[in-house]
């Protein structure tokens, strides 16, 4: 049997995800005390609230192909057992809260633990729109970041965030804004590490840091930790931030996305 946790760690997972309406019951997966043969992979963990990470309860995580199914408990926990081996889209929704779907492999056997972190649905004002135009210069290499932005799986912060931060280490600028990450070091010298990660690295779970499309960490035997605030808040551009469940397929080729990634883009 393998082991992987998707709480922002790898072999502890960690998934944080958007849900939403729907009243829809599905049979859950653990109906009438079966439980799967060992041929068959399991998806286990917590759904939380995207601020405080507040356990929400009844919130539905369902394979909607596979007919497979499951809701929180009163402390978000739940269990989905008898998963085929190969890809499959997940959806966790609950009413309040944002829609969010993903696609997760499963090899076969394997058990995979995965906290899902819900943002809730905010009522949109009209506004006017006055975000200055992008600097010609940077429009190519943001126009992925826009696109991905537009899809909304991650977490992303533009260069008037940096703007305004004027002054302030990267790794304050960071844990003030994207929840479920803090910092290790000595000094100035800081570390991302995810606050929630897992079997994989415990508490100290270090997050791939790509900074302009190269990889400047990811977890390899040797590789030396990765100083966030080696790069100059105010000539940042666009950041990224995925958790191992929504990060897309062009950042996790190196398989060094399991406590999370962050993605920097600078001028």
């Amino acid at each position: 049997m393998t082991l992987t946790s998707m709480r922002v760690a790898g072999n502890a997972i960690t998934m944080h995800t958007v849900v939403a309406i729907s009243s829809l019951v599905f049979g859950n997966s653990q109906a009438h005390g079966q439980s799967a043969p060992a041929s068959y992979a399991s998806l286990s963990g917590a759904v939380l609230s995207d601020s405080g990470e507040v356990p929400i309860a009844n919130a539905e995580i369902t394979f909607p192909k596979l007919e497979l199914s499951a809701r929180s408990d009163a402390k978000g926990n739940f269990r989905i057992t008898g998963v085929p081996a190969g890809s499959h889209e997940l959806i966790v929704r609950i009413i309040g809260y944002e829609p969010y779907a993903a696609t997760i492999t499963f090899r076969t056997g394997q058990v995979i633990e995965a906290d899902f972190m819900l943002k809730p649905v905010v009522t949109k004002l009209a506004r006017v729109n006055v975000n200055a135009a992008v600097n010609p210069r940077y429009a190519i290499r943001l126009a992925d970041f826009e696109e991905r932005r537009r899809y909304g799986a991650g977490r992303f912060l533009t260069a008037d965030v940096f703007e305004k931060a004027e002054g302030q280490n990267m790794s304050q600028v960071l844990i003030s804004r994207i929840p479920g990450i803090r910092t290790i070091g000595n000094g100035s010298q800081q570390t991302l590490v995810s606050r929630r990660g897992g079997k994989l690295g415990g508490s100290n779970c270090k997050v791939q840091v790509i900074v302009n499309g190269m990889v400047k960490y990811n977890g390899r035997v040797g590789d030396g930790d990765f100083d966030v605030n080696a790069v100059y808040s105010g000539d940042v551009i666009g950041l990224e931030y995925y958790t191992l469940a929504n990060t897309p397929a062009q950042f996790s080729g190196t398989g060094a996305a399991a406590c999370g990634t962050i993605v920097i883009w600078t001028k």
